[in-house]
C-alpha cells in the first residue's frame, strides 16, 4: 500500500555539458576608463548580465556584439563569458535585423556555391505549360 505513494526521485551530482549559446547585446559603461572588466547586458532579458574581459571597450561602448558565456562560478553573481565578434553600431537597420535574426536563430548567411550550383542558369521563367497547372 505505501509503494503506491512512494515517488521516485534523484539529485543532480554534475553538468557535464551547459547549452550555453551566442549572445547579442550592449557593453554597460563602466566608471573606470582603464578597467578590462565589463559588464555585457543582454538584449534577450532573461539572460542575467555577463562579466566579460576585453581591452577594446571604449570601441564597442556604442555598439551591438556578441557574446559567449564560459562558466558561471558559485560565489559570483553574473556568469563569466569572453567577447566573440562586433556587430555593428547600434541603431542602424543591418545591425538591428542581424541581432533579431541571431537571437531568434534564423540562418542568415550566405548560401554556399553548391548550393547555387542546383538552381536553374539565369533567365529563367516559368514555362507556359506550368501556369496553368498552378493554383495560386
Amino acid at each position: 500500500q505505501n509503494s503506491l505513494f512512494v515517488r521516485p526521485t534523484g539529485r543532480v551530482v554534475g553538468i557535464i555539458k551547459r547549452n550555453w549559446r551566442n549572445y547579442c547585446g550592449v557593453l554597460l559603461p563602466s566608471g573606470n576608463k582603464e578597467s578590462i572588466r565589463h559588464i555585457f547586458i543582454p538584449s534577450e532579458k532573461r539572460i542575467p548580465r555577463i562579466k566579460i574581459e576585453t581591452r577594446q571597450a571604449d570601441i564597442l561602448m556604442s555598439h551591438r556584439i556578441i557574446v559567449s558565456i564560459d562558466c558561471w562560478p558559485r560565489s559570483s553573481r553574473y556568469p563569466l563569458g569572453h567577447f566573440v565578434r562586433d556587430i555593428g553600431p547600434m541603431g542602424e537597420r543591418e545591425t538591428e535585423e542581424e541581432v533579431l535574426l541571431l537571437e531568434h536563430d534564423i540562418p542568415h548567411l550566405p548560401f554556399s556555391q553548391a548550393v547555387n550550383d542546383c538552381l536553374p542558369k539565369l533567365p529563367w521563367s516559368i514555362a507556359d505549360y506550368e501556369f496553368v497547372l498552378r493554383e495560386d
